[in-house]
């Protein structure tokens, strides 16, 4: 009879036939009438459920695991057998194959990162990097995005500069150059090389009024300091070098010199979520909604001036194909990006008293992008131009194409986050004048398409933020780089692991960019924006 029972047409069959009564209580089938005992012809819904279950995925049932010791490690020894008969075969266990959608949900891991996008892949990739021999090490990247449609990873300049005002900005920087050079070594996968990222370089022309010669100058003097190479140009240079360019109002400009550019960000992107799979990092597609601790006393693991501080254990992720689950952890890295705000919330940061009603500074922000083509403009000698007005351009290809933005210079000035429509005629009242006016041939473009991108932008001092919270301790922030993380992605994310590992900094300490510098308000302001 149980057999019976766990067939779906035979409970289908059982309820279509009870009646029940007045009151709405549910009792046995009639059996007095006499009525068709074949099961209904399934539907659509449970077409496509019998099919999902052939692709041979195992979800165990959330939030125990209570289906028989025996039956789940038989489940995992079989995926384990198939993934080294993959590794035998030269494929990486956790590649593009059919098998990717069957591994068993992870309900366990040490270290979940929140956010999947270029930061948040990063960490996780450095993470397994330092325990490449430690198999049972296992890292969860949580994204509620797959397609990453409307992630800044992949919407943005995809632009790396080394052109900062805070040092910890600049060394990260030259690290994340450094780290590009040797991608292909740093992300192949069984001795095959990612694909060529199409980096252009490029250098950053920051230009500035009269107003802007001291920062410039200050700039110049911390970057050289670090070991970018950077150099300032006078108005004659500047005319000298680029014909094409108004220089009405120019006083000084500051150019990268090298490890500045732009890169195919989908790209970089595919090469980091293989790299990591290889190495057994599980991607979940999902949200997360919700942050749980242990209700017993063990959960407080500290306590300064008679205040416990509380580290959390579990997130619930909500997603699409597995309803909602729970992922319990040892750490747990907020690199959500624009989200890191909301992220942040859901952990009580800034909704309790004490230390915990510091928020995140962390807001979502938007920009505007747009595509147009101009065949008389410059071509191979156009760097990536920012104007002291806030527009900014660079050229996409070599046949005419550019993509250009636009930083506000004040909160009034900046769009709707909410409003998810493109504005053409925003680009047209506000972004053509100001194009024009700099590089007069681009009085003659045509519009091709445009489309927005969502940003952390930190609204306490435009710096990231970084290291663990200061009263949950196995909690880690990634976020707020207020549109320039692209370029110290990969030397901020060693950061993490580093912190991860040892409790503290090796190479480079951002003790400065941590929460705690919120507490004491010790910004950090980083003035180079872009």
């Amino acid at each position: 009879m149980s057999r019976l029972l766990s067939k779906r047409w035979f409970i289908h069959a059982c309820i279509s036939h009870c009646n029940p009564p007045a009151c709405g209580i549910s009792t046995s089938c009639s059996l007095s009438k006499k009525v068709d005992r074949s099961p209904p012809a399934p539907s659509a819904d449970q077409i496509e459920e019998e099919e999902w279950r052939r692709r041979r995925r195992y979800v165990p049932p959330d939030p125990v695991l209570d289906e028989g010791s025996w039956k789940r490690a038989s489940t995992v020894m079989r995926w384990d057998m198939a993934n080294m008969y993959d590794l035998l075969r030269g494929k990486a266990p956790y590649g593009h194959d059919a098998r990717v959608e069957g591994q068993i949900f992870p309900q366990f891991c040490d270290i979940c990162v929140i956010g999947g996008g270029i930061m948040g892949s990063l960490i996780a990739y450095f993470i397994k990097q330092r325990c490449v021999g430690e198999k049972n090490l296992r890292v969860v990247v949580v994204e509620k995005d797959p397609s990453y449609a409307q992630s800044a990873s992949t919407n943005s300049f995809g632009a790396v500069r080394v052109q900062f005002s805070q040092e910890h900005n600049i060394k990260a920087a030259l690290y994340g150059a450094e780290f590009l050079r040797r991608m292909k070594e740093h992300l192949a996968v069984f001795e095959k090389e990612p694909g060529d990222l199409q980096f252009q370089p490029q250098g950053y022309l920051f230009l500035g009024s009269e107003a802007d010669v001291a920062q410039l100058k200050i700039n110049h003097e911390t970057q050289i300091k670090c070991g970018a190479k950077v150099a300032l140009l006078l108005p004659h240079q500047l005319a000298e070098r680029y014909p094409w360019l108004n220089l009405d109002g120019i006083a000084l400009a500051s150019y990268g010199l090298e490890h500045e550019g732009w890169l195919d960000t989908w790209k970089y992107l595919y090469a980091l979520k293989e790299k990591n799979m290889s190495m057994g990092v599980h991607y979940v597609d999902g949200e997360v909604v919700e942050f749980r601790r242990d209700d017993f006393a063990g959960s407080q693991v500290a306590t300064m001036g008679g205040v416990p501080f509380e580290k959390w254990k579990w997130v619930r992720v909500r997603t699409k194909e597995h309803g909602d689950q729970h992922i319990q952890f040892c750490f747990v890295v907020n690199a959500a990006g624009a989200d890191s705000g909301t992220v942040a919330k859901l952990a009580d940061v800034g909704q309790k008293r004490g230390t915990r009603i510091i928020p995140l500074p962390v807001e979502k922000r938007k920009r505007y992008m747009y595509a147009f083509h101009c065949p008389e403009g410059p071509k191979l000698s156009m760097p990536m131009l920012v104007d002291p007005n806030g527009l900014n351009i660079r050229r996409d290809g070599i046949k005419g194409m550019y993509i250009c933005g636009w930083t506000p210079k004040t909160n009034e000035e900046e769009p709707d986050p909410n409003d998810l429509t493109v504005k053409n005629e925003f680009f047209y009242d506000v972004l053509w004048p100001k194009l024009s006016f700099r590089i007069p041939v681009f009085s003659k473009l045509e519009l091709r398409g445009g489309w927005y991108v969502h940003y952390d932008y930190n609204y306490f001092d435009q710096s990231g933020i970084l290291g663990p919270h200061v009263y949950h301790g196995n909690m880690l922030f990634a976020c707020g780089f207020s549109g320039y993380g692209m370029a110290v992605a990969p030397g901020y994310a060693k950061t993490i692991m580093d912190y991860i590992y040892e409790a503290q900094y090796e190479e480079q300490d951002v003790t400065p960019y941590e929460f705690e510098r919120l507490l004491h308000f010790e910004p950090q302001k980083e003035i180079v924006l872009v």
